[in-house]
């Protein structure tokens, strides 16, 4: 096998986020930019081999992660896992190996070796290479060494930078402070600004207890403020305890509030349960009640199971009632068939009825056969594919074929039929050559005719090139008439530019001259700056002239800041005048609100003034409470001002009621207050 490879273990154990490509490209951008400078100085074609070790003893997660970062640093590196994701090691374990390009293995190395021999020279040093990437890979891998003595002095260089929320130095150092003190670790991640740095450094604590002592996990997690961070914690500890009995981890999953923390909590035990029983963890997954978490928590047993034992994992599946679950545990099993026997995996596909199920298995079979053989992946899918299935197949194996060699993926592109199908093809092929070698890409890019083909494949791979070389992007979006090409290309410059400094997302959108594209750019810049520091994101916010682009960016404000920490949120838009964009804001924040902690979303609306925001908040409430306690939903419909919104609520709440159940609905009415006319119209209005 050559190029990229993983072994069966390294499977992840969780749903993968649909954005993990996204997040690692980020966090490489931050980290190392456009290279290392002293590995630059490696012959490219020297190779080396090297070996991940665990210090301490831990439980391992982020393979798909780790994955993802060398296969965007160099398709070329090899790795193969000594364990599997979730599984616990002893101190001094080999994790993995890997063998590849020696460059792509040292990046970084020597900036942390000179961190060791003194902090402040080291930064002094880095502060003198030009500003860009490669100043930031420098100060990053400073602070990843000073962490390892001194994590509060970490915390303070890195706050000291304008690029302070890198993934991966957040995680890296707030767990090695979780391991000196766990106290001084938590202050300082729960004063961080509310919002993904935060996040990640609660992450990082929870993750380093939890393969420590999940007992003193508990207690401290039951400490933290209820919402997402809590969440967070709560799930690593059902991962641990399922682990190592999962009997212990569905006894205090049943601990939790229903809601979003149990959810997530549940589905976060599920695959290590399924890693000990699959069987058992399959038979609890399908009695839970909902359908989507339902439906991942099934997912990800079979994800395990078609591991250990291929044939039982299928015969499960296919015993399933049909439904969207069965349908995503028969792909899952087909993906990990197609690791090792492609060809069975295909015939079995090709009998699977006509739909998403079936395209969505000969994806994945035409990306595992790509790994290692593109043209064999077209042959084997040209056999037993057709129609959509067989050209999303195909546009998956571009994908796949670009991080080895884009130039034949291209040609085999330009012998495809002129269609939707072969353009998706082609942006396929080109996202990944910006991910492996932007310049020639980007030459490629800027040498196709400015026709409709070629703004349709902006539109497609404009984030990897704002990623590969967002000063190179930005400039050429800033060249484009406007149009639907040029504001998807300002979209993906903000969105890129905005991870990094704000300040520079915000004056380069002051040079765009189209209002509409300028709009939408500053959107994106507010949007993932509020993010990563909401307050700083709400105070600009706010300075904006009145009109449509003030009350876009106070939104995207609001929707953000209560995903992590909706009650400083609500605090913060109470002043905003009243109107849409606060009915909106008001509503983003309950619904988050809500979804981790009803009780203080409903404290909260109780005391909030009566006017048209309160109005649209509570309707939004009362939806959501409705599957708990639906006289509770009603009981706050009715207590909607104004009367014509009132008496929408009021029907949307009793309609559903009859329906899920009529007598209790009845019986409610009948002995309410309300005069009998009004009982007579809502049971004849509810009825309907």
């Amino acid at each position: 096998m050559h190029g990229w490879r993983e072994s069966p273990a390294a499977v992840l154990s969780v749903t993968l986020p649909s954005d993990l490509s996204e997040q690692v490209a980020r966090a490489l951008e931050e980290d190392i930019g456009s290279g290392d400078v002293t590995a630059a100085l490696i012959n490219p074609r020297t190779r080396a081999h090297a070996r991940v070790l665990c210090r301490e003893s831990a439980v391992l997660c982020g393979i798909p992660w780790f994955n993802e970062a060398f296969r965007r640093v160099d398709p070329g590196v090899a790795i193969d896992w000594r364990s599997r994701e979730g599984e616990a090691v002893q101190a001094n374990a080999i994790l993995c190996t890997l063998h590849g390009p020696a460059r792509a293995l040292l990046t970084g190395e020597v900036y942390r070796s000179l961190a060791q021999a003194g902090a402040a020279d080291a930064m002094a040093q880095a502060g003198q290479l030009p500003a860009g990437q490669e100043r930031d890979a420098a100060q990053m891998a400073v602070i990843t060494a000073v962490a390892e003595k001194d994590p509060a002095a970490a915390l303070t260089l890195l706050q000291g930078l304008k690029s302070n929320t890198n993934f991966g130095a957040v995680y890296g150092l707030f767990s090695k402070w979780a391991g000196k003190d766990l106290t001084q670790a938590t202050q300082a991640a729960l004063a961080l600004p509310g919002g993904q740095e935060r996040s990640n450094a609660i992450q990082a604590i929870s993750s380093t207890l939890a393969s420590q002592d999940p007992e003193t996990l508990k207690n401290w997690a039951a400490q933290l403020p209820a919402g997402q961070l809590r969440n967070s914690a709560s799930a690593s500890i059902v991962n641990v305890l399922a682990a190592k009995d999962p009997q212990l981890a569905v006894q205090y999953l049943s601990t939790l509030p229903p809601g979003q923390q149990r959810a997530n909590a549940a589905q976060s035990m599920i695959f290590a349960w399924a890693q000990k029983d699959p069987a058992a963890a399959a038979k609890w997954a399908s009695e839970q009640p909902g359908s989507q978490s339902k439906q991942i928590m099934i997912s990800q047993v079979v994800q395990a199971w078609a591991q250990q034992d291929r044939a039982g994992a299928l015969a499960w599946a296919q015993a399933l009632p049909p439904s969207s679950s069965r349908n995503q545990a028969l792909q899952n099993v087909v993906s990990s068939w197609a690791q090792t026997d492609p060809e069975g995996a295909a015939a079995y596909a090709a009998n699977l009825p006509a739909g998403q199920a079936r395209s969505n298995a000969f994806s994945m079979i035409a990306m595992q056969e790509a790994q290692n053989d593109p043209t064999a992946a077209m042959e084997l899918i040209d056999k037993y594919a057709s129609g959509q299935a067989k050209n999303n197949a195909i546009a998956s194996i571009g994908m796949q074929w670009a991080q080895n060699d884009p130039a034949a993926a291209l040609a085999f592109g330009d012998k495809l039929p002129a269609s939707g199908e072969r353009t998706n093809y082609i942006s396929n092929v080109v996202s990944q050559w910006f991910n492996s070698d932007s310049s020639a890409a980007e030459d490629w890019l800027k040498a196709q005719p400015d026709d409709a083909s070629k703004n349709q494949l902006l539109q497609r791979i404009g984030y990897q090139w704002a990623n590969a070389d967002p000063d190179a992007a930005a400039a050429y979006a800033l060249a484009l008439p406007p149009g639907q090409a040029q504001s998807m290309m300002v979209n993906q410059v903000a969105f890129q530019m905005a991870q990094q400094d704000p300040a520079k997302a915000l004056a380069w959108a002051s040079q765009i001259t189209s209002p509409q594209a300028k709009t939408e750019a500053l959107s994106q810049v507010i949007s993932q700056w509020s993010a990563n520091d909401p307050a700083a994101a709400g105070q600009y916010a706010l300075t904006l002239p009145d009109g449509p682009a003030r009350d876009n960016a106070v939104q995207r404000v609001a929707m953000n800041w209560a995903q992590n920490d909706p009650a400083s949120a609500a605090q913060w838009i109470a002043s905003y005048p009243a109107g849409a964009a606060k009915n909106n804001a008001y509503n983003n924040i309950i619904t988050n609100w809500t979804r981790d902690d009803p009780g203080a979303a409903a404290d909260w609306l109780a005391q909030l003034p009566a006017d048209s925001s309160r109005d649209s908040a509570v309707q939004t409430f009362s939806n959501q409470v409705f599957e708990q306690d639906p006289e509770a939903a009603y009981k706050w419909a009715a207590s909607i001002g104004d009367s014509n919104a009132r008496q929408n609520s009021e029907m949307n709440i009793l309609n559903r009621w009859m329906r899920s159940d009529p007598n209790q609905a009845t019986t409610y009415v009948q002995n309410s207050a309300l005069t009998d006319a009004q009982k007579s119209q809502l049971l004849k209005m509810g009825q309907q």
